[in-house]
């Protein structure tokens, strides 16, 4: 996986998705599966939120589990153009409704990032005003 390629040295890797994409992937339906534990310390999700149907669910195991990460969304009112339905997405939230699902899920600290027009990045802590120095690898 490319991402993998961009971790500091010595982090460990564990690739989940619907899908198989290698031997190593964990394959997992969030919205059929619960989340086995990793025993992760950061998780990435990336193109994963816009797919669940009860995404409060899946965030609240997540957030118990991994204190830090970071998600992509394409909020509603950002991307209002996009056709959602197309795409396989399953939820239309805007960006303050997000923001909210992310805090309610137990992340105390959700810093938004926008990529590009209608992509922006989230970085979540469970612990309050948690400021990452070096957070441009985002952008």
């Amino acid at each position: 996986m490319k991402i993998e390629s961009l971790l500091p040295e010595g982090c460990s890797y564990i690739p989940a998705d619907v899908v198989k994409r290698d031997e190593r992937t964990v394959v997992i339906d969030l919205n059929k599966q619960r989340l086995p534990n990793f025993g992760a310390d950061f998780v990435l999700g990336l193109g994963v939120l816009e797919y669940l149907f009860d995404m409060p669910r899946v965030l609240k195991q997540l957030s118990r589990q991994v204190p830090e990460g970071v998600f992509s969304y394409h909020p509603m009112d950002q991307s209002p153009k996009k056709d959602r339905i197309a795409l396989g997405w399953v939820n239309s939230l805007n960006e303050p409704e997000l923001m909210a699902i992310l805090k309610y899920s137990g992340y105390k600290t959700v810093t938004p990032h926008i990529y590009k027009t209608g992509l922006t990045f989230y970085y979540v802590h469970r612990e309050r005003n948690v400021i990452k120095a070096d957070t441009e690898y985002l952008l």
